[in-house]
């Protein structure tokens, strides 16, 4: 993000990060451990070093979109109720 040399926007982006790091470890710990999340982020890393834009946006949102979705299924209130 850095890369961007758009400082107000890396400063959102750490702080959004700060705010929300910590939930979806609590919610969902093994996620950064998901290989699908993995392998996205080296498509991300591929297209940087390639200068590719069109790469880059497009792994990024498949990852916003595959890390949502895990979120989303990891969380309780998602979860049917044991109680009958």
């Amino acid at each position: 993000y850095e890369a961007a040399r758009m400082p107000t926007l890396l400063r959102m982006i750490e702080a959004l990060w700060l705010r929300t790091g910590a939930y979806v470890n609590l919610i969902y710990p093994a996620f950064g451990l998901a290989r699908k999340g993995i392998e996205n982020h080296d498509r991300a890393a591929r297209a940087l070093r390639e200068r590719d834009a069109g790469a880059l946006r497009a792994a990024i949102e498949y990852d916003i979109r595959y890390a949502s979705q895990h979120i989303a299924d990891a969380l309780p209130s998602r979860r049917p109720s044991a109680v009958a």
